[in-house]
């Protein structure tokens, strides 16, 4: 163990391969930034079952709100339990991807009830192309 830093080699090591590359900064403000849409949704009472259901998974979101405070807010010890505590098994992972889905289509669930249904297709064909990899909306 390191008494400098406090983490063993190992996790040292993880540590930097998981976080201090380019993946590793996105990941930090995806990771944060969905913990936003967390209070967002839990302030405006949204509900949406399946949304509900991953978020009565109260360790995770936790890990969540510590690690955003973490990214966006700083900290004296790069190191702490607030960066290194996140979750990185494959439980965790699923659990972020599934909720990162389920906000998405939640969200243009709710922008498409707000438009007409003529704008609403435009921006559902818009959004096909887009994926197809076709650059040019209409």
């Amino acid at each position: 163990m390191s008494a400098i830093i406090g983490l063993e080699e190992s996790s040292f090591s993880k540590y930097h391969l998981l976080n201090l590359d380019s993946f590793g900064y996105y990941r930090s403000y995806w990771y944060s930034s969905i913990f936003i849409v967390i209070e967002g949704y839990t302030d405006l009472k949204i509900k949406n079952e399946e949304i509900d259901k991953l978020l009565e998974n109260k360790v995770f979101v936790d890990q969540l709100r510590l690690f955003r405070n973490a990214t966006f807010h700083y900290q004296k010890d790069l190191y702490n339990a607030k960066f290194t505590g996140i979750d990185d098994s494959n439980e965790f992972i699923t659990w972020i991807n599934k909720l990162h889905k389920l906000f998405g289509d939640c969200i243009l669930n709710e922008m498409h009830k707000l438009v007409s249904p003529e704008v609403s297709e435009a921006i559902k064909a818009n959004f096909d192309r887009i994926l197809k990899g076709e650059t040019k909306p209409d």
